[in-house]
């Protein structure tokens, strides 16, 4: 089989999730999106062997977690979000094409994207009630931003996809009291943001749209650490 094939596969596995994600079928979201990353992960050992990405933590205890045995099992309608809840993107990455140059750099990224995939699916069942999808969630947003900060100018050409999942991760780090790691993950979106909304924000094609630029914003003025006035 060659390359094109295999990421052909992949990327078709990833869209038959991001399909059943949009029907609110959690665990075989999460089941399709795990073998499409397995895939991609196989295909970038194979063209780089000394790639660190492929071989590091993140990567390997992604495919080593057993996801399925987890709460995240079930069907559940889209999570209600009211008018006054901050902005959680949960739109799936879908892939029209997947492209074989400078294939060690895109199946990196491609990799981050489909953990991204696997964040929201964690993160869209956790706001129906599954709490304990809450830490899976914020664990595989950090992966998924690991991966692509690996990557060469990852600020500037992956910024949406940064900016989306910074933004949901200081949305569960403000509602779990976490600080510390708030205020670090609002520096890294406040440049994020900045730079997809500059290159961005008339394309079509981008993965925010104008009312997700405005509800990140929005969360970066509003989930911050509490004063101590606040506090007392």
């Amino acid at each position: 089989m060659s390359l094109a094939e295999r990421l052909g596969d992949a990327a078709r596995l990833n869209n038959r999730g991001a399909a059943l994600y949009a029907k609110g079928e959690w665990k075989e979201s999460l089941l399709l999106f795990r073998q499409s990353l397995e895939g991609m992960i196989a295909q970038l050992r194979e063209v780089a062997p000394g790639n660190a990405v492929a071989d590091d933590y993140s990567a390997l205890y992604l495919l080593k977690k057993n996801f399925d045995v987890l709460p995240c099992t079930g069907t559940a309608e889209s999570p209600n979000k009211d008018a006054e809840s901050p902005m959680v993107f949960l739109n799936p990455i879908v892939f029209s094409s997947v492209p074989t140059q400078d294939q060690e750099t895109s199946l990196t990224v491609i990799c981050g994207m489909i953990v991204f995939n696997m964040s929201i699916a964690s993160h869209a069942k956790a706001m129906q009630g599954d709490t304990a999808c809450l830490a899976q969630a914020l664990q595989l947003y950090e992966s998924s931003v690991n991966f692509i900060y690996r990557t060469p100018h990852a600020e500037t050409v992956f910024a949406s996809v940064l900016s989306a999942a910074l933004n949901n991760k200081i949305q569960i780090y403000h509602s779990s009291c976490r600080f510390d790691e708030l205020d670090r993950d609002s520096q890294r979106l406040s440049k994020a943001v900045y730079v997809a909304y500059a290159h961005e924000v008339r394309d079509p094609n981008s993965l925010l749209s104008q009312q997700d630029f405005e509800g990140i914003l929005l969360n970066l003025l509003l989930l911050k650490r509490p004063t101590k006035a606040q506090a007392a």
